[in-house]
């Protein structure tokens, strides 16, 4: 009898141990080993959620949201939507008698360390636009009756912005704010991942095929 009664303890502890990682806790990251061009970081709490962070040499990305461990052996990702960062540029809009849009802007990041040139501007839905200079500036003027009241701002690594400009406007001077290249995901995406040996220290994900990426 005591020893059918140890056995059952055994059997409940091992299913203890097998079934009980319901959630992840801490900071964990991809290893030197399996970064390549990819930095990834990960943050769980007891709680369900989860942030996560990539970097690589295009841009960043991140997001948040709430995460399952589904079925033992997949990792679930629900992400929800995040608020877009606010793009305030430090423009002035003027209006003088005038057939003319005088423009004299100068692109800047965001964080005001360093100027941006090559920054393509175009007015959507014409064929008319402009690209800054070297030190950022740029100084033009085009006819109201050729161009539109919205201004599109692109480059390779910086974050596409477009800007409406008032009616009436005939003088746009100041700051252009430029911000990085990022990827935000949205409440429409999921990511299932399976996962290799899960606990609260380590853990494997099949990133890719064939492909196991250590996190820690």
């Amino acid at each position: 009898m005591a020893m059918k009664k140890n056995i059952l303890i055994l059997f409940l502890l091992i299913q203890t141990v097998c079934f009980s990682q319901k959630y992840l806790s801490g900071v964990y990251t991809n290893t030197k080993e399996d970064r390549s061009f990819e930095t990834d970081i990960f943050e769980f709490k007891k709680n369900g959620s989860f942030k996560y962070a990539f970097f690589t040499c295009t841009g960043f990305g991140f997001g948040i949201g709430k995460y399952e461990i589904v079925k033992s052996d997949s990792l679930k990702l629900n992400f929800e939507n995040i608020e877009d960062f606010s793009i305030q540029n430090e423009l002035k809009f003027g209006t003088t008698p005038s057939d003319s849009l005088k423009i004299n802007i100068k692109t800047i990041y965001a964080d005001k360390n360093g100027n941006t040139p090559g920054v393509n501007f175009t007015f959507v839905n014409s064929n008319k636009g402009f690209a800054t200079d070297f030190d950022g500036t740029k100084k033009i003027s085009f006819k109201l009756n050729e161009i539109t009241n919205k201004i599109e701002a692109f480059s390779i690594g910086i974050k596409r912005i477009q800007f409406n400009i008032p009616k009436g406007t005939t003088v746009i001077e100041g700051n252009v704010l430029i911000y990085p290249n990022y990827w935000d995901f949205k409440s429409i995406d999921k990511k299932i991942f399976a996962y290799v040996n899960l606990n609260p220290h380590n853990f494997k994900l099949k990133r890719y095929k064939n492909h196991e990426v250590q996190y820690v």
